[in-house]
């Protein structure tokens, strides 16, 4: 009589560890998604859940990493109109 190989194949999966990784990808993600540049000679519109809440001027800025978005960069003769 011949032997059958033994097919069955057993996966060991740390479900710890996957948790782990996909927690450090959203922090990760939400720390690079919290800054936004603003040129010198320009001003950018913060929204917040599709909101125009600020405007602010040149320089290197903070927002929430989620909730908030900067709209665009404008120079500042074209944001006296929004005023």
């Amino acid at each position: 009589m011949t032997q059958v190989p033994n097919t069955n194949i057993h996966i060991n999966i740390n479900f710890t560890l996957i948790r782990r990784i996909i927690y450090g990808l959203v922090i990760l993600v939400g720390i690079f998604t919290s800054f936004y540049t603003v040129s010198a000679d320009s001003q950018a519109v913060v929204l917040r859940f599709g909101k125009p809440i600020n405007t602010t001027g040149p320089g290197l800025h903070f927002k929430l990493p989620f909730a908030s978005r900067f709209l665009h960069r404008f120079a500042q003769p074209f944001l006296a109109k929004f005023k």
